[in-house]
């Protein structure tokens, strides 16, 4: 989460007039917990949207480009999905879904 956070604040810091926005969201659904990080900076870079969570993609001048892709490393070793949602208008939101119970210890 805290990349994801950090990720919302960079980008929201690029609006100008200090008009940056970042939302946190949690609700649960059924047995799980689904987190929404969202902010209105300028988007995700369209040479990367296909590609984001693969390792060492990035658009930060001193990013690794590791960021999102250990996210959803880690998301998924916790039985969990990290998405983004394209068509959100005037908004880049992702999306962390894990169950509330933690992984099924019993899972191959």
């Amino acid at each position: 989460m805290n990349n994801l956070v950090v990720n919302a604040i960079d980008a929201a810091s690029e609006r100008p007039g200090a008009r940056g926005r970042v939302i946190l969201r949690v609700a649960r659904r059924g047995e799980r917990v689904v987190m929404q990080v969202e902010d209105n900076g300028p988007g995700v870079a369209p040479e990367i949207a296909d590609r984001m969570f693969e390792a060492y993609q990035t658009t930060k001048p001193r990013g690794m480009g590791l960021g999102l892709h250990l996210s959803q490393q880690i998301v998924q070793k916790h039985a969990g999905h990290l998405w983004w949602e394209r068509d959100v208008p005037d908004c880049t939101r992702f999306v962390v879904e894990l169950p509330i119970d933690g992984p099924d210890q019993n899972a191959a």
